[in-house]
């Protein structure tokens, strides 16, 4: 029996040393070989939406918006080609126009052949300058109610912004704290100005001032952001 125990361990111990042998007089490249690498599962690829719930894309002659499914998208009428949009609401019919509790988006176009981008801006745009007029205005022409106004009563503010598809625009804001002119209360009214190979666009953006305007200013912004220029 000792001398069964000793062959078998003089055989363990054999082999043993057979494998340290392997080890250290077996290439790197081989070696190498021999290990084992973890399995990786694959990663599933989800996709997602580009669209948030309940928006949907618009095309228009000159570009393609998204919106809210349930803000009303306005059309300029009798056009022979496509469909052209001139405006984007808060709500579901054209009594936006003349409503200040809900937000009102007018686009308006700038052929180059007339004008360049800068020049419409500098027409266009509503800065201090147009806060001077506007509060000498309504000191000179309304009566008591609504002449109090003064310059510090209107913000103004311009910088840039970055569409989702990288364009940079200008964007203007013009803020009335108290009524500026005979046809509005306090409002506010903030400009995108995004130049086109062919033109100039502006889309205009006016609320009121009340509970949920700023709520209204951040959505159009959203929408704004979606814009992709034809």
């Amino acid at each position: 029996m000792k001398k069964e125990g000793a062959w078998i361990a003089a055989i363990f111990i054999g082999i043993a040393i057979l494998l340290v042998a392997f080890y250290f007089f077996t290439p790197e490249s081989k070696k190498e070989a021999l290990v084992t690498e973890p399995i990786v599962q694959p990663t599933e690829t989800v996709e997602t939406s580009s669209l948030p719930d309940g928006w949907k894309k618009y095309d228009s002659n000159d570009f393609i918006i998204t919106a809210p499914e349930t803000w009303f998208i306005s059309y300029q009428k009798n056009l022979a080609e496509k469909n052209e949009i001139i405006g984007i609401a808060s709500t579901d019919s054209e009594t936006i126009y003349a409503n200040l509790n809900e937000i009102n988006i007018s686009v308006s176009r700038f052929p180059k052949t007339e004008k360049s981008f800068n020049e419409v801006i500098t027409e266009k745009i509503k800065d201090q300058n147009t806060a001077a007029t506007a509060v000498d205005f309504m000191k000179t022409v309304t009566n008591s109610l609504f002449n109090e106004i003064t310059i510090d009563d209107i913000r103004t503010s311009k910088e840039e912004i970055t569409l989702n598809n990288g364009t940079v625009i200008i964007k203007n804001t013009f803020q009335c704290l108290k009524p500026c002119d005979i046809e509005s209360g306090a409002h506010t009214l903030t400009q995108y100005f995004i130049e086109t190979e062919k033109e100039t666009i502006i889309f205009s953006c006016l609320t009121g001032i009340d509970e949920k305007s700023d709520t209204l200013n951040l959505i159009a912004e959203q929408i704004i952001k979606t814009i992709e220029i034809k």
